[in-house]
Order: structure tokens, then C-alpha cells, then sequence
């Protein structure tokens, strides 16, 4: 906790895995209800539940990617930015009429 109260830099990673956690965590709660409507909705979960998985076991390989980046602050703020976008694309896709060529478009 005295690292966390004096260290600025610690204190701006652990805010942004906290919340970048609860963002992820609602995603996939959102993916999950989604397929969970649609009319193949046993396949559409598993398929949902296994894509949240997928991007955990591709962490190493990221991490070692990441730590190739030069200019690492201006990595990290153009992915999440990057991000942001693409979380706003996927809103707007989740409001269009269901069809599995959506979903499918969503899951990837």
C-alpha cells in the first residue's frame, strides 16, 4: 500500500488494470446475453464463452511483444484508444438486427 501511495506511476497501472478488468468484465457479460438470444444460442454461448478465453492464453505472447515497443507510454495510449474505438463499433453493431453473420462478425 505505501508503494501504491507513493510511487505515481504504480498508482496509474493498478487504476488502469482495475478498470480495464471491470470493462473487460462487463464485455463479456454483454457477449454472453447477446448470444444467449439469439435462436442457436447453445452454440453461440460456447462460442462466446471460448472467445473470452482465447485472448488469456495469447497474454505471454503480447507481453513479449510489448516489451519489444520502444516508445511503451505512447503504445499503451494508442491501444486503448484503439480499443475505445472498436468497443463503440461494437455497441453500435449490438443494436443492429440479430443474424449469425453479426455475431459471427462480433465474435472474431
Amino acid at each position: 500500500m505505501q508503494e501504491y501511495m507513493c510511487n505515481r506511476g504504480y498508482q496509474t497501472l493498478i487504476n488502469v488494470a482495475v478498470l480495464s478488468g471491470i470493462g473487460d468484465g462487463l464485455y463479456n457479460i454483454v457477449f454472453v446475453i447477446y448470444a444467449g438470444s439469439l435462436s442457436f444460442s447453445t452454440l453461440a454461448v460456447s462460442l462466446a464463452s471460448m472467445a473470452t478465453f482465447v485472448p488469456s492464453l495469447l497474454s505471454m505472447l503480447t507481453g513479449y511483444f510489448a516489451d519489444q515497443s520502444r516508445h511503451k507510454v505512447r503504445a499503451i495510449l494508442v491501444t486503448r484508444n484503439l480499443q475505445f474505438v472498436l468497443f463503440l463499433i461494437l455497441a453500435f453493431l449490438i443494436t443492429l438486427p440479430r443474424n449469425i453473420w453479426l455475431f459471427f462478425l462480433l465474435l472474431w
